[in-house]
């Protein structure tokens, strides 16, 4: 008996320092895994801020012209100008394409610059305004600030002598802008960043350490009791989610989840004749059949004006009309009114006052209106609907016989024809299998997808039961210990099932102070997207301005 309790305890010695050693395990391997994402983002973030700079210094010589404008630069562009070398996340290259730098001017000295960074399923963007003015020393040491227009400031003497010896007349212009032809100078490009100071703190509960807010929880459960020598000690499912892939055998995978090959248009020329012409050296020609045609004219006597075409043709003269009213005849309406009014008379409707009287101690008066037509007639021919006489007569005809050429031909001897250019055309198509996409050819296909589900799994030491959502991970614990925790991530502290949770937040900024600096980086401060440069050109040779 004293033998068998001797050996249980050894085996509970042995079993406490096994899972003290997984717990060692387990929290070095999160830790580690926790140290390589920080170091896999924070290589991420040097990376995109790597670009924008090195973008920003190619724009600085590649600007573009006109407000509302914006150049592009791929992170592909960027490994073919040998200016980046090779970007991704982790094991992920990140896209040529996806990923790129952009500038868009926004007025005449301030530009909005871009970086979109795409490596799988990770992206991140940073954009700055800048803003930019370039100065030229002149041969005097004079500094020349360019406008946005290309002129400059002046201020240099007349007569100035090389170094050949040779004197130069130089235009004077002091005070007002001249424009230069061409000035040979070596240019440098100086960067100031806007930078600010921020104050860090913690939501109430938590404690700031190594730029984490984290708060500890502790809570307590009370123990099972061990009624046998074993007990079921139960830990933490491993849920892994399932994944889909998408991606391409040929071309490359878009957002849209499409496959995208392109190539460019193959393109011919050619030369033709409209239809229905027929080339003959360098010119086209259709030819008609001469048209024997017999034109008859229909004139109008002297005095008469020709209307219609043809045997519709009629000839006529105008007369003037007799106008006549009729009589006013009955009164169209009749009011009476305390408001004397004035009458009028009108040529086809007139107000008379017929009466007075008295009502309620006022005068009264009656008013009546008449309206009358009028018409038209002719003493000699017909009334027209303008109100006009016309009077008509025979036309006279007269037939001429001639051969002509159908309209739009030349007449040359016996033959018609018309000449026409002929027609040079460029024709562009695209392989078999892809669309005209404006400016190049495309072909479009769905990616393929590899999916995995997501799995249920115990760690080491734990068997499994149950499947999907329902899986359990316990392990059979050989005790004769009296109270035990059957969580495996509690721990029996003074009789009670103990575990420890640690929450993180976000630390809180505040900002206190901005400054500029040349530095790409200012420690205790950070960028705010916003910087200047400035472009200081010195001559490389003898300068003539004009």
């Amino acid at each position: 008996m004293y033998k068998n309790n001797k050996n249980g305890k050894i085996l509970n010695i042995l079993l406490g320092i096994i899972a003290l050693f997984l717990i060692v395990f387990i929290i070095a391997w999160v830790v580690n895994k926790g140290n390589n994402n920080s170091n896999i983002d924070s290589k991420f973030k040097n990376d995109i801020e790597n670009i924008q700079e090195v973008a920003k210094n190619y724009f600085a010589n590649n600007l573009p012209n006109e407000i509302g404008d914006t150049t592009v630069l791929t992170l592909q562009d960027l490994y073919d100008l040998n200016l980046v070398k090779r970007v991704s996340y982790g094991k992920t290259a990140c896209d040529g394409v996806e990923s790129y730098s952009s500038i868009t001017k926004i007025n005449n000295t301030e530009y909005k610059v871009k970086t979109n960074l795409v490596c799988g399923d990770k992206n991140d963007n940073i954009t700055e305004k800048i803003s930019s003015n370039t100065i030229v020393n002149d041969n005097n040491g004079k500094e020349i600030i360019n406008d946005s227009n290309g002129n400059v400031e002046l201020n240099v003497d007349k007569n100035v002598t090389s170094s050949d010896g040779k004197t130069n007349d130089v235009v004077n212009c002091l005070g007002p802008i001249c424009r230069f032809e061409e000035i040979p100078t070596k240019c440098t490009t100086t960067y100031t960043y806007e930078y600010v100071k921020r104050n860090v703190s913690c939501p109430d509960g938590y404690t700031l350490k190594n730029g984490v807010c984290y708060k500890e929880t502790v809570s307590t459960a009370e123990p099972k009791v061990n009624k046998g020598s074993s007990y079921y000690v139960y830990d933490t499912v491993v849920v892994t989610p399932g994944t889909s892939t998408k991606y391409c055998s040929e071309g490359n995978l878009a957002k849209d989840g499409y496959c995208y090959v392109y190539e460019n248009k193959q393109t011919s020329n050619s030369a033709s004749c409209p239809k229905g012409y027929t080339q003959s050296g360098n010119a086209c020609y259709k030819y008609a059949n001469l048209i024997n045609n017999s034109t008859t004219n229909y004139d109008c006597p002297s005095g008469y004006t020709k209307t219609g075409t043809g045997s519709n043709t009629k000839c006529y003269k105008t007369a003037t009309s007799i106008k006549t009213y009729t009589a006013w005849g009955n009164p169209t309406s009749t009011y009476q009114t305390f408001t004397k009014e004035s009458t009028y008379t009108y040529e086809l409707s007139k107000k008379v006052l017929v009466g007075t009287g008295t009502k309620a101690g006022k005068t009264i008066y009656t008013y009546s209106t008449y309206a009358r037509k009028s018409y038209y007639t002719c003493a000699v021919g017909d009334l027209g609907s303008d109100n006009r006489c016309y009077v008509y007569t025979d036309f006279s005809k007269v037939v001429n016989k001639s051969s002509i050429c159908p309209d739009g031909y030349t007449k040359d001897g016996n033959t018609c024809y018309m000449k026409a250019n002929l027609i040079n055309t460029t024709s562009s198509s695209c392989p078999k299998g892809y669309s005209d996409n404006g400016s190049n050819c495309v072909k479009k296909s769905v990616a393929d997808t590899i999916s995995t589900y997501t799995t249920y799994s115990c760690r080491s030491g734990y068997t499994k039961t149950g499947t999907g959502s329902n899986t359990k991970c316990y392990k059979v614990v050989t005790s004769s210990n009296t109270k035990y925790c059957e969580n495996a991530n509690d721990k029996l502290i003074n009789n009670k099932c103990t575990r420890t949770t640690i929450e993180t937040a976000n630390p809180i900024w505040s900002n206190s102070e901005f400054i500029y600096s040349k530095e790409t980086s200012l420690a205790g401060y950070q960028k705010t997207g916003v910087a200047k440069f400035v472009t200081k050109c010195t001559p490389v040779e003898e300068i003539h301005y004009k």
